[in-house]
């Protein structure tokens, strides 16, 4: 029964539209334009469209300074304090599927 649901996965997975966050960051901005547009169904020129595409290139530009290394530095983000969160919630959870059985 995994391998159907595996199949449908792989066979429909080429017709899903591209992202235009992911557009954006290989620098196909006309074609994130345009995806955008369809999502909303509006036209290209929108004023909602330009506000998603800058955005998105806002975003990108922040998410690009940080490094992996990042995350074990506890500085004003306190990263550290979050990855810990994260590993202790992900624990915890297994711990209690363990409990239930």
């Amino acid at each position: 029964m995994g391998i159907f649901w595996s199949l449908i996965v792989i066979l429909t997975t080429p017709l899903l539209p591209e992202s235009p966050r992911w557009l954006l960051k290989k620098g196909r901005t006309e074609d994130a334009r345009q995806a955008l547009s369809a999502l909303e169904g509006v036209p290209e020129d929108d004023l909602q469209v330009r506000i998603d595409i800058k955005e998105i290139q806002e975003s990108l530009a922040i998410t690009g300074q940080g490094r992996f290394a990042d995350c074990f530095k506890n500085g004003e983000l306190r990263l550290f304090n979050r990855l810990c969160l994260a590993c202790a919630g992900n624990c915890f959870q297994q711990a209690r599927l363990f409990t239930v059985f």
